[in-house]
Formats: C-alpha cells, sequence, structure tokens
C-alpha cells in the first residue's frame, strides 16, 4: 500500500483516463471527486484535488489515499473506505487536520461494481462543508448573534411550532419564523408562511417521515441532522434540527441547504462514470443536444473534428467538419482567434472569454454579423498530456449583451445606438404600450414615433396573432424565461405583411420586479421569401424530374419492344429514339440523375 506509486499498475482501468471528455465534467464539479481501488490506491482524481492540495491529478494517480491527504485524514476516511470496498454505500462527516488547516469535511463513499457484481473500488466525493458547519456551532453556541446570522446566512432557517395527537405522535407543524434564504430555497412566499397554517395545509402532500422527524427532535431534545427530498417540493435538503427553549412547547429549529443542484451533479457524476466506462457514444449524443455550443478541433491547424447543433446554429449550419478553423471560416482570420488558438495549445493554458465580440457571416453573401459570445478555449491533452486540440464550448449571450446595453448606457450612449441601430428597437412598459420606437422600426413598419408612442406594441402584429392573444403570450414568455423568441409575420401602418426577426426580452428594476419589454426585431422578408421559392423552385423541380424519368422509362420499354417485334429493321426506330434521347437531355439538362442522363447519352 506504501510502495513506489511510480511502479504502480491499474489492473481494471474502470474509469477512461484519458478521455478528455470526462476529465471536462469532473473537473468543473466544486468537489473532490476520487476512485480509489483495492489496495487503497487513487487511480483517477479530478481538478478540486489540485486546488487544495497542490497535487497535478494525473501526478497523483497510483498514490495511496494515505499519501494525499496526510495521516489524520486516512485514520478517519479507512474504515469507511473499507465498508464501501465491501459494498455498502454510506455518507460520513468528520472534522480531519490538513497540512493547511483544519476542516470539516463530508464524503459519499460508493463502491463500484463491476459486471460480475464484485466490487472494483470506490467512488469517494468529499466535500468541504466547513462554513456550514462553523455556522452550525454558531447557532448553538451564541445566542447574541443568533439575527444576525439567521438575516444573513445563505441557509434557510426556521422555527416549527410541533403539532402531536395522543400525546406524542407527532401529526403536523405550523412556521412560527423564517429568515429569507427559507424564502429563497422553498419557494414559500413569507405571507403563506407567516399566515399561521400548518405545514400540511401549504403543502397537503408534505411527507410523514419529516413530521416524524422533527417530531422526534421535538420529544427526545437529540439534535439530529438528515439529508432527503422533499417530494412535495421536488427538492433535495440537507437539514439540521435541534429543540429550543422550554420542552413544553415544543419547538424546534431547523438549518437547512437546498443541495438539489449538487445531488443532482452527484447522480449525473456517477451516471456518465458507468456509462462512459461502457458506451463512450453516449457522449456524442450529450454533445450534440447540449445547449451551450461545442466544437472540438485537432491538430496545429485547428481542423473541426465534430460541432454540435448549437455550434451548426451559431455559424450558419455550414459544413466544417474536417476542414482547418481559417478555411471554414475565413471571416474570422483577422479577428484574432487564430491567435488566441495557438496560445492555448503553446502554452496548455484554457482562455477564458466574457462577451467577446465576434463577426460572423451566418449566410452566404451577407454582411458578417456582430455576435457576443461567452467562451474557453480548453486545452485537449492525449494520454502522455500532450495538448492536441482545443474544445471551444460556451453560450451566444448576443441578445442579453445588447439588451444590458440598451438599460446601463448613459442616455446619450443609448439614443446613439438607439437611434442608429439597423434593426427595429420597441421599448413597452410592463403592458406593452409603447414608450420607444427607433428610426429603423419607423423604417420598417412605416410608423413614424410620434404615432406608434403611447399605443400598443400590438400594431405591428397580424390580426390572426391579436385575435389569439399571442402579444400577451410573447410578453408572458419573456417575463417568466427573460426573453422570447420572435419569428413570424408582422403587419406595417398601410398593412402589408413583412417577416419579422428578433427577440422580446424583459427588463426587471434592481428589485427585481417587473419593469418593461425590449423588442429588437428586423425585416426578415426578403430572407425568408427566398427560402420560400428555394422551397417551391426544388418541389417543382422533383415533380418535373418524375414527370421526365416517368416518361423516360415508358420511351425505353416501348422502344425494347418495338425493337424485339421488328428487330429486322432497326435503322429507322433507332434514328427516332436517337432523336427524342437528344431532345430529353437538351430540355432536361443536368435536372436528370446521372444514371438517366448516362442511358439517354448512350441512346443518342
Amino acid at each position: 500500500m506504501d510502495g513506489d506509486a511510480s511502479s504502480y499498475e491499474n489492473p481494471i482501468s474502470p474509469v477512461p483516463t484519458d478521455d478528455e471528455f470526462l476529465r471536462v465534467v469532473t473537473d468543473r464539479i466544486p468537489v473532490r471527486v476520487g476512485y480509489v481501488d483495492h489496495e487503497f490506491r487513487y487511480i483517477f482524481l479530478n481538478g478540486e484535488y489540485e486546488r487544495m492540495f497542490g497535487f497535478a491529478p494525473r501526478e497523483a494517480w497510483g498514490k495511496t489515499v494515505r499519501e494525499i491527504v496526510g495521516d489524520h485524514a486516512w485514520n478517519i476516511a479507512e474504515p469507511h473506505i473499507r465498508r464501501a470496498l465491501a459494498g455498502e454505500a454510506h455518507t460520513q462527516e468528520f472534522t480531519t487536520r490538513y497540512a493547511f488547516g483544519e476542516r470539516r469535511v463530508e464524503a459519499r463513499y460508493v463502491p463500484d461494481f463491476g459486471p460480475d457484481g464484485a466490487v472494483r473500488g470506490v467512488v469517494v466525493n468529499a466535500l468541504d462543508v466547513t462554513a456550514r458547519y462553523r455556522v452550525e456551532q454558531a447557532l448553538r453556541t451564541s445566542e447574541e448573534r443568533y439575527r444576525t446570522i439567521f438575516e444573513s446566512i445563505d441557509e434557510g432557517f426556521c422555527v416549527i411550532e410541533m403539532i402531536f395527537e395522543d400525546g406524542d405522535r407527532p401529526v403536523d407543524f405550523r412556521y412560527l419564523e423564517t429568515n429569507p434564504a427559507f424564502q429563497r430555497l422553498t419557494g414559500m412566499p413569507h405571507d403563506t408562511v407567516a399566515s399561521g397554517k400548518t405545514v400540511r395545509e401549504i403543502v397537503p402532500e408534505y411527507e410523514q417521515g419529516w413530521i416524524d422527524f422533527y417530531g422526534h427532535v421535538a420529544l427526545t431534545g437529540e439534535p439530529a441532522r438528515v439529508t432527503d427530498e422533499v417530494k412535495g417540493l421536488n427538492r433535495w435538503f440537507e437539514v439540521s434540527a435541534a429543540r429550543i427553549g422550554n420542552p413544553t412547547k415544543r419547538l424546534v429549529a431547523v438549518v437547512f441547504n437546498d443541495i438539489t443542484a449538487r445531488k443532482r451533479a452527484e447522480q449525473e457524476q456517477v451516471r456518465l462514470l458507468s456509462e462512459l466506462s461502457m458506451e463512450r457514444e453516449k457522449l456524442r449524443t450529450v454533445f450534440e443536444q447540449a445547449p451551450a455550443f461545442l466544437a472540438l478541433l485537432r491538430g496545429n491547424d485547428f481542423v473541426f473534428e465534430y460541432t454540435n447543433e448549437a455550434y451548426a446554429s451559431l455559424i450558419g449550419h455550414r459544413d466544417v467538419v474536417g476542414k482547418p478553423v481559417l478555411e471554414a471560416l475565413p471571416e474570422v482570420a483577422d479577428q484574432g482567434f487564430g491567435d488566441l488558438l495557438s496560445n492555448v495549445v503553446n502554452t496548455g493554458e484554457p482562455f477564458v472569454g466574457r462577451e467577446v465580440p465576434i463577426f460572423l457571416q451566418r449566410t452566404p453573401d451577407s454582411t458578417p454579423e456582430e455576435r457576443y459570445l461567452d467562451f474557453v478555449y480548453q486545452p485537449v491533452r492525449d494520454g502522455g498530456e500532450e495538448v492536441y486540440g482545443v474544445l471551444a464550448h460556451g453560450v451566444d449571450v448576443t441578445d442579453q449583451v445588447i439588451a444590458r446595453k440598451l438599460v446601463a448606457q448613459s442616455e446619450e450612449q443609448f439614443r446613439t445606438v438607439f437611434e442608429n441601430a439597423p434593426d427595429a428597437i420597441l421599448v413597452m412598459d410592463k403592458n406593452l404600450e409603447l414608450l420607444g420606437w427607433n428610426p429603423a422600426a419607423e423604417a420598417i413598419t412605416g410608423w413614424s414615433a410620434a404615432e406608434a408612442i403611447g399605443q400598443s406594441a400590438a400594431i405591428i402584429f397580424t390580426s390572426e396573432d391579436r385575435a389569439v392573444g399571442l402579444p400577451s403570450r410573447e410578453a408572458a414568455t419573456a417575463a417568466r424565461e427573460g426573453k422570447s423568441i420572435d419569428e413570424r409575420w408582422h403587419c406595417r401602418r398601410d398593412g402589408e405583411r413583412f417577416w419579422g426577426s428578433g427577440t422580446m426580452n424583459a427588463l426587471f428594476h434592481a428589485d427585481g420586479t417587473l419593469r418593461g419589454f425590449l423588442k429588437v426585431f428586423r425585416d426578415a422578408t426578403e430572407r425568408y421569401e427566398m427560402e420560400r421559392q428555394i422551397r417551391e423552385m426544388n418541389e417543382q423541380l422533383e415533380i418535373r424530374v418524375a414527370d421526365r424519368t416517368r416518361e423516360l422509362r415508358d420511351t425505353v420499354r416501348e422502344t425494347e419492344a418495338f425493337n424485339y417485334s421488328i428487330s429486322h429493321d432497326l435503322r429507322a426506330p433507332l434514328r427516332a429514339i436517337s432523336a427524342t434521347s437528344r431532345i430529353l437531355l437538351e430540355d432536361l439538362g443536368t435536372g436528370l440523375d446521372s444514371e438517366y442522363r448516362e442511358l439517354l447519352s448512350r441512346q443518342a
């Protein structure tokens, strides 16, 4: 167990250590993730270990747990690792001393079963809960600071009054006091919990198990902790409970944290570890369906190896796989992205860009369109730690940047953008009454600012859309989700319709209440009509080809029958066939499939 780590060989390799996708996923989890074999050696660690202990993950692989975490933490963890190696998944919380100080740690030990049912190793997830632990200690030991902590801690806090029947059977409880974090984490409004209603009146499906848990604390006075799901709220909570005040009042103080994201992340992590070891192809599905754009570039020329749908949408669905970046996207050649990619490969350091402007020619022969991106260029390494490519991933934040700039810039800057923007910009209050109307909006719709301001934004919607309440539905979506995509027919002042393409963005006050909406759109009628004409031309061409093909087949069959019946006199029919074939070739040109063109050419 304490031998030379450099000579260590992994006999089972349950984790694909050379899989960069696994590294990208686990390195971004704020939890120490390690995989320990039967000899108590790490055969996998994520980046959180490096941030805490200073070991590069691959340098630490093969080292024992004791070598990484130290004697004190090892003595605590050893029996729990053995339990997991025996097949028992469990969680442990403890205080330990590291070289850099004392910390409180919550560790989850999950056995990894092989196809034969035998335990191959243990996945250890260690979360530093020092901050939470110290808060709990402070709540118990410092009553004077109760109110400050109560109001400011990130953890939810509440005091509940237990309700019993038959003396000691807990049946319900009511909230006496809650802090702001309680309301944020549970989603229960303050007025609701302060109404005096019991929890069963507020959430009828509230599980009896939680009531029994709090009832036990109220009856015995023994503090207790539990991690479980509140199905009525569809959330996971980590809960600490302690009886307070006079035991006869049966009051319980509850401190809790919403760990829904962490639990789901843990579940996702376990799922990924299991699937990656068996089905790497599933990563391709995740890659394709990710809401963020993703592209894998390989080699010094940065050849596109993979792109997902979000990336294809960003660049206008161009065929880029197998091509170098500067060939596939020539418009970025002078925008500095080639230098950024080269620097990532040369230094091995990732590049993080926030709201980086980029000009992309998203449609053929069009003017490059400016977009804003939040993205990361992540170096991709092979098994030997050599950088062989770059993973680009991020999101298009153009709409958010435009909306934020319009609101945050000074009035003079706002007016400059507002007056000169090529896209129509409409500013509305929360009832969709128009407050601002830029020249582009006037040019596109025919309504002047004087005519439009004060009216409802519904004036640019078609009568059919107004009849079904589409303007209000679009606003409701924007208020709920931040923005709403707007791709539909609109109306000009003279009744003429145009295809509008843009978004409606919600605007909020500093306190989070809805202030109004910002609608940005452009006249995309020409593009829409071009696409429609292309579709119609394709349909007509397909019909013509089908008709011509059917005629050709009929002609060929008739010719064959004729040749068969009068084989003694071929010259005249052959001339007719040859002439017919030439006519078909001249009329149809390249519209015929190559098979039929070759057939007609031979007959001509």
